[in-house]
């Protein structure tokens, strides 16, 4: 066998076996930073719901939306429920975009369950949040709308219509 053919077959092995090692650590980079980021948006979620991370005037605002739905709540205390329930709502929705927990409907359903345990908050999902799961549902498929809604309508008894 001549020597430029032995080269060249050893020239291809070698580089077989360099984009077999990219390929591998490609899957592991990518395993990686699906775990960081499984980890990033529980520590946001451990955020959220820690309320020993809030002052007392803050808390007694979230408790208060807690009880009583969002029109009962002054403009101040709309303000900075609507801002909080806002950060866990979008966290949520954007969990599902990118399928966390391979978009697991328990999983976003215990999401939706925890936030809707707050009147003011089922208020809001009513009347903006669910137009944006709409318009998100349109682009990425049915889906979240689904949880949210039935969520939503076991925990008021009310029929949501499209």
């Amino acid at each position: 066998m001549d020597l430029v053919i032995i080269a060249q077959i050893i020239t291809g092995v070698a580089t077989l076996i360099v984009a077999l090692v990219l390929v591998y650590q490609l899957r592991q980079q990518h395993k990686d930073a699906d775990i960081q980021i499984s980890m990033l948006s529980e520590n946001v979620n451990e955020k959220l719901y820690n309320f020993g991370n809030y002052d007392d005037e803050f808390i007694s605002v979230i408790y208060k939306g807690r009880l009583n739905n969002f029109e009962k709540l002054n403009e101040e205390e709309k303000w900075k429920f609507n801002s909080w329930a806002g950060i866990v709502h979008r966290r949520i929705a954007i969990d599902w975009r990118l399928g966390r927990a391979n978009n697991f409907a328990p999983a976003f359903k215990l999401a939706y369950n925890n936030l809707f345990e707050y009147k003011s908050a089922l208020d809001i999902y009513k009347k903006s949040w669910r137009n944006i799961l709409l318009r998100m549902d349109d682009i990425n498929g049915k889906g979240l709308i689904n949880i949210a809604d039935e969520v939503y309508e076991e925990i008021t008894g009310e029929k949501l219509e499209d």
